[in-house]
């Protein structure tokens, strides 16, 4: 018999700690929650080959939301905006502006999923941070970019 919307709902809120694989178009990277305390969650999310950068969030209802931080590691703040390139952004100032971001501890990226219909696999969305600079390359503003469909499905 299946279960009802709220007996999944506790179900899996319950249940969250696991082992995750974060799934877009044909680019996967697992993430892990270690621990819950109530409604918060706090884990790892595996960045790169061989860096993991911790993560952070709560579940609200059925919605889950993770905040992946990258604290200071300018290495892997420089690879995420690596993108300025195709904006004519010299790559010693990408450099210099992951430096700057590294001790802003702000950047983040964000996921965020829905527990509806199964107690496996949900749908969410995803969102680099854009950043806004001005003619200096210095960054004036830092916003949740447009969100990403991604599928996340636990693994254990």
């Amino acid at each position: 018999m299946p279960f009802t919307k709220d007996e999944l709902l506790a179900l899996v809120a319950r249940s969250l700690k696991g082992q995750y694989i974060l799934q877009a178009g044909n680019e996967s990277v697992p993430f892990v929650i270690e621990r819950q305390k109530g409604n918060r969650l706090f884990g790892w999310y595996l960045y790169g080959q061989n860096m993991s950068l911790p993560l952070e969030g709560r579940i609200d209802g059925a919605t889950v939301t993770l905040s992946i931080f990258f604290n200071d590691n300018a290495e892997a703040i420089a690879d995420s905006i690596s993108y300025l390139k195709a904006y004519n952004v010299p790559k010693e100032e990408i450099e210099k502006i992951a430096e700057q971001l590294a001790n802003s501890g702000d950047y983040a990226m964000q996921l965020q999923f829905s527990i509806t219909n199964s107690p496996e696999q949900f749908a969410g969305q995803f969102r680099f941070l854009d950043l806004y600079l001005n003619d200096r390359y210095d960054v004036v503003k830092m916003t949740l970019g447009q969100p990403m469909d991604v599928t996340v499905k636990k693994n254990d």
